[in-house]
C-alpha cells in the first residue's frame, strides 16, 4: 500500500484507529473509527462501518451500488500475509479480485462500458490523495492500463 499522508490516520494504542478527514455521508460522523466503505458509482460517497453494516444509506445513493471496503492501513498490514484479492468491480460488484484479476474481469465482461463513470477500487484501497479518488473521466480499463500499469499479457509482449 502507498504511504498515508501524515495526520490522515491517527493510531492510538488504547482506542480504535480513527479515520480523519472523511465524514460518513449517512450519519455525518467525522472522524470515525473502523473501516470505511466507498461507493464505486457515486461521487464522494463514503460510509462508516456502523452505517454500512446497519445498511443505512442516504437517499442520494442506491443500495445496490458496489461498495469497496477500505481497511485502515495498520489493520491491513497486521494480516499475515496481507490479502491480495481485495478489490471489487465497480460495474457489477464482483469482489475478491486481485489487481490483475480486476483488469482481466473488466477486459472480459465490461470492455463496452466506456460511458459509465465509476471510481477505481485500487485507487481507494491504495489511498491515492482523496481529491483524485473521484469518478473516472476515462474507462476503468484504460485507467487500469495507463495509471496502474496493468497491461494484459498480449499488450505487455507487444510493448516490450
Amino acid at each position: 500500500l502507498l504511504d498515508v499522508p501524515a495526520g490522515r490516520y491517527s493510531p492510538h494504542k488504547d482506542r480504535p484507529l480513527i479515520i480523519a478527514g472523511i465524514s460518513c455521508t449517512t450519519c455525518q460522523k467525522k472522524p470515525f473509527a473502523g473501516n470505511r466503505y466507498a461507493c464505486l458509482v457515486c461521487h464522494n460517497y463514503d460510509l462508516c462501518e456502523e452505517c454500512h453494516t446497519g445498511k443505512r444509506f442516504s437517499k442520494h445513493h442506491l443500495p445496490y451500488h458496489p461498495m469497496q471496503q477500505i481497511m485502515l492501513k495498520e489493520a491491513y498490514a497486521a494480516q499475515n500475509p496481507p490479502p491480495e484479492s481485495i478489490f471489487r468491480c465497480p460495474y457489477c460488484g464482483d469482489g475478491e479480485l486481485s489487481a490483475s484479476g480486476l483488469r482481466d474481469h473488466c477486459q472480459e465482461l465490461h470492455q463496452n462500458c466506456p460511458g459509465i463513470r465509476v471510481r477505481c477500487s485500487i485507487c481507494g484501497v491504495c489511498r491515492v490523495p482523496y481529491k483524485n479518488f473521484t469518478l473516472l473521466k476515462s474507462s476503468l480499463l484504460d485507467h487500469l492500463r495507463d495509471y496502474h500499469g496493468l497491461k494484459g499479457t498480449e499488450e505487455a509482449q507487444n510493448s516490450g
